[in-house]
């Protein structure tokens, strides 16, 4: 995504803007910003295309947090009590030095409203069939463990390949939110895998 730009509002014409079909975004006074996450690090772009993450810092950190590669647009924005102050914003816009400008004393947020892209899986053509290839020669016709309820088209292999799955936590009833598959794994036998939590 080089050559991503945020998305720049246009003259719509006149028009009727009303009715079910009809979503209106609240109005920020504030900067529009692009938001890039890949592989965990994080991009913040000016519309113009210009680096902002010296400028905002603290939102490239909150954005960092483990998850998936996203690309969206957004708005940077501070307030002044309960309302948007661009004048209050100002005070960091011009700031390049990621020190200075938590030190700054005005606090900012992103708001993002288009998810122009977003990339979960981390499963490619090529990662797809190699685990088809690897998984055909490891099949079985009955699961390999007890709990839950699997739908019926569902295919069984020897537990035998390890996969590294980052994710972002585990849910009360003991499932992945947001796996993301990172790659087989040859270190470790499956017979040594446990359940990992957070430490």
């Amino acid at each position: 995504m080089t050559g991503y730009r945020p998305m720049k509002a246009v003259l719509g014409g006149e028009r009727e803007c009303h009715g079910p079909g009809w979503v209106f975004e609240r109005k920020l006074d504030g900067v529009r910003c692009g938001v890039l996450r890949e592989g965990g690090e994080v991009r913040l772009l000016s519309r113009t295309g210009e680096r902002l993450d010296d400028t905002y810092p603290e939102l490239v950190q909150a954005l960092r947090a483990d998850g998936p590669n996203i690309v969206a647009d957004g708005e940077v924005v501070a307030f002044a009590g309960p309302r948007t102050s661009f004048e209050r914003l100002q005070r960091r816009m011009q700031i390049r030095d990621p020190e200075r400008a938590r030190r700054s004393g005005v606090a900012v947020y992103c708001y993002l409203f288009d998810l122009l892209e977003l990339v979960g899986t981390g499963f490619d053509e090529a990662a797809l069939e190699r685990l088809g290839d690897e998984l055909e020669h490891r099949e079985q016709p009955s699961p390999p463990f007890a709990a839950g309820q699997p739908p019926r088209s569902a295919r069984w292999a020897r537990p035998e390949l390890v996969a590294q799955i980052a994710f972002t936590e585990w849910t009360r009833d003991g499932r992945l939110r947001h796996p993301r598959y990172q790659g087989l794994r040859s270190d470790k036998p499956a017979r040594e895998v446990v359940r990992e939590e957070r430490g």
